[in-house]
């Protein structure tokens, strides 16, 4: 979420959006659309040569994202 925030000021400088209650979370409406690629290789660590898939390349962003 963190490359969808904005934070908004009033006239006085404080924050208007400074609590959940009054945040807007992206939905899947929200989302830019995505191509999705699968290459085939081979791993050989993998059992049969397979490899993850799943949602654990999607794991690092957001740890990045806060850490910057």
């Amino acid at each position: 979420y963190a490359l969808f925030e904005e934070m908004l000021y009033d006239e006085q400088g404080r924050m208007r959006n400074a609590s959940f209650s009054d945040y807007r979370i992206a939905t899947a409406l929200d989302m830019p659309r995505m191509t999705t690629k699968l290459v085939t290789t081979y791993e050989p660590s993998g059992p049969f040569g397979a490899k993850s898939i799943a949602e654990i390349p999607l794991d690092g962003p957001a740890p990045a994202i806060a850490n910057a």
